[in-house]
């Protein structure tokens, strides 16, 4: 990835450029925090191979061979036998895993890692430079990673048994069991790092933030900053999206017991996509506004200085070309939004919301087809 120069910035005069190659140094070691990151990291140094898109696919793909391997031979070893489909599952579930740390390592790489500098752009102290930079340096614990990862996994496979328990199915394949926790291991860890990426922006609103005086809502920098929500919420609405894949590539849902199961899914993967993208979105809108009125309220002081309404046909015409101007300054701001969003970020949200909706009529369509003729 590109990485960022002093000259590349307009920095204030107030702020060292020995803090900003701070702040560039902390965040380019946020990678190293990531769990998924760190592993695609070690993967590419052990082969010697370029830290470059290309290499962190071909790291994925080694992370998917090793499980499979890992499940095959565990399979093996206890001598269970495995089906058609208990293969495909055990296959879906090593793709999983190599996956879901190919797409973490590619979701920071656009997010974070390409917005360093329109983030740092945004701060507008010292203060919350620094605070910011506490964020990336206490916010990815690995140990928090690892239990949440490990949570997530244990839930998927106990949700995997159910299903082939109501199935009426055999579940001693431990192979397709390990496969499984493997695949949604990885992939928590991605859920880990969307839910805690939005705290970000608590930090970075509790400080003067530098917004466009006209129209706070459209600056690039915030604009930019908002588009990491979006893609982050997509990449939960894939998370959800591929879990219900995966149910229905094990078994079609044929009673009401799993479809309960399967909403509940549904409805933890909804409620992950809106709060990454709601909750900062709020805070940000809140920031805003705040600028909004501080700029109108500066521009009807200048109006109440020049003017009062018992003389104000007595201006003479340059002052009161100067007084409709700001007028027609302040008018025009109060108009702008206040709401820093675009429609790439929105269609983003909106498409996390229905990839995994999709994936639940689908794989439930025939239940679903059962409630409503009855």
């Amino acid at each position: 990835m590109r990485q960022a120069t002093i000259e590349e910035n307009n920095l204030p005069e107030h702020i060292s450029e020995n803090l900003y190659s701070t702040f560039i140094a902390t965040t380019e070691q946020m990678s190293g925090r990531v769990q998924s990151c760190a592993v695609i990291d070690w993967i590419i140094k052990v082969c010697r191979l370029k830290d470059n898109g290309i290499s962190a696919l071909i790291a994925g793909c080694i992370i998917s061979l090793s499980t499979w391997c890992v499940a095959w031979l565990t399979n093996r070893a206890f001598c269970t036998p495995m089906s058609s489909k208990e293969a495909l599952g055990l296959i879906v579930g090593s793709l999983l895993a190599g996956l879901a740390y190919w797409i973490i390592k590619y979701l920071h790489s656009v997010t974070l890692e390409i917005n360093r500098d329109n983030i740092f752009n945004l701060l507008g102290t010292e203060d919350s430079i620094k605070a910011t930079q506490e964020w990336f340096k206490r916010r990815f614990s690995l140990k928090s990673q690892t239990i949440c990862s490990l949570i997530t996994a244990v839930l998927a496979v106990v949700s995997l048994k159910v299903l082939l328990h109501r199935s009426n199915r055999a579940d001693e394949n431990i192979g397709i069991y390990l496969s499984i926790f493997i695949g949604m291991f990885a992939i928590s860890n991605g859920v880990y790092c969307c839910l805690k990426c939005p705290t970000l922006t608590k930090p970075i609103s509790q400080h003067p933030v530098k917004l466009y005086p006209f129209d706070p809502a459209s600056t690039l920098s915030l604009k930019a900053y908002i588009s990491i929500f979006g893609k982050l919420s997509l990449g939960c609405g894939f998370v959800t999206t591929v879990f219900m894949s995966l149910m229905l590539l094990i078994r079609p849902w044929q009673d009401q017991t799993k479809l309960f199961l399967a909403l509940t899914w549904l409805i933890l993967g909804w409620g992950a996509v809106t709060y990454c993208f709601i909750y900062p979105l709020t805070l940000l809108s809140a920031i805003v506004r705040k600028e909004k009125h501080r700029h109108l309220k500066k521009i009807e002081d200048l109006i109440r200085d020049r003017v009062t309404q018992a003389d104000i046909e007595k201006l003479p015409k340059e002052e009161f070309e100067e007084l409709k101007r700001l007028i027609d300054l302040r008018e025009a701001i109060s108009k702008t939004k206040d709401i820093p969003i675009d429609t790439a970020s929105f269609r983003s949200y909106i498409s996390s919301l229905l990839l995994p909706l999709a994936s639940f009529l689908v794989a439930n369509r025939s239940l679903i087809g059962k409630i409503f003729r009855s």
